[in-house]
């Protein structure tokens, strides 16, 4: 399936990396600023075509990839409009569009998809949100596609806020919880390089317990805290800290959502 992207910024950028390296062979791209495009072009240069607009994205792609603002989708879908076929695939990554918009805007089969910076490492969730358009058959050929950069995971747009806060900003509020680990373990005189690279092999054997051992949250906490041992000391801090400041982090991330919305519309 030959794949189509509108917009190489940050996530538009990251996406098309991650296509070309799980060894798609022809990937379409187009952004405003044609030098951020060229720069993916000579990195894969015999997967990548340069286009000159939209147009020429969607003239040649069987799914397409709209990376861009909420603002500059309007005049992307008039462009596109007429050259779309009911059988191809439009997949918007903003979040402030609707699957009924969407719908409302393109004859064809659209979908929705929050990515995630671990799609970098080809891995971590994509959370998806298929139009009413899409069958089974539909559903199951963009699922073996998201698949070769991390694991598709379909929601229902209403929760979109949650679940993106868990997925996609997620990386972000644990990275940052981890800084704190770092310049605490520095002040008691590890060097921060050090701790870093600890905390971040740690970060990757607790995975493997999840993941791989299918150890919950809890078997890991349960396991590791010994009744009256050192674990358990460090714990009750842990306990005894603000146990909202979590519930408060998904609340500023609803109501910034919900004000961004109100200056899209």
């Amino acid at each position: 399936m030959h794949i189509g992207i509108i917009g190489t910024g940050s996530m538009g950028g990251m996406l098309t990396t991650a296509f070309c390296e799980a060894g798609h062979e022809s990937v379409f791209i187009y952004n405003r600023t044609a030098s951020k495009a060229q720069l993916l072009k000579d990195t894969f240069p015999t997967v990548i075509t340069l286009c000159e607009n939209p147009i020429e994205v969607v003239s040649q792609s069987d799914l397409i990839f709209l990376c861009t603002k909420f603002t500059d989708l309007p005049p992307i879908f008039e462009s596109i409009r007429s050259t779309l076929q009911d059988n191809q695939y439009v997949i918007s990554i903003n979040s402030h569009i609707t699957l009924r918009d969407l719908e409302e805007s393109l004859s064809c089969k659209v979908a929705k998809v929050i990515p995630s910076i671990t799609q970098t490492a080809r891995s971590g969730i994509l959370l998806f949100m298929g139009g009413r358009r899409l069958n089974s058959h539909d559903e199951d050929a963009l699922f073996a596609i998201l698949r070769t950069i991390g694991i598709p995971y379909a929601i229902a747009e209403d929760m979109t806020r949650v679940y993106s806060d868990l997925t996609s900003c997620g990386p972000a509020f644990m990275a940052n919880l981890l800084l704190q680990y770092v310049q605490a373990a520095k002040q008691h005189g590890v060097e921060e390089d050090v701790a870093e690279q600890l905390i971040a092999s740690m970060m990757i054997g607790l995975g493997k317990l999840i993941t791989e051992k299918n150890m919950t949250l809890q078997d890991v906490v349960t396991r590791v805290s010994v009744p009256g041992g050192v674990t358990e000391a460090g714990l009750r801090v842990l306990q005894d800290a603000d146990q909202d400041v979590l519930l408060r982090v998904l609340s500023a991330t609803a109501q910034k959502q919900e004000e961004m919305a109100h200056k899209t519309t």
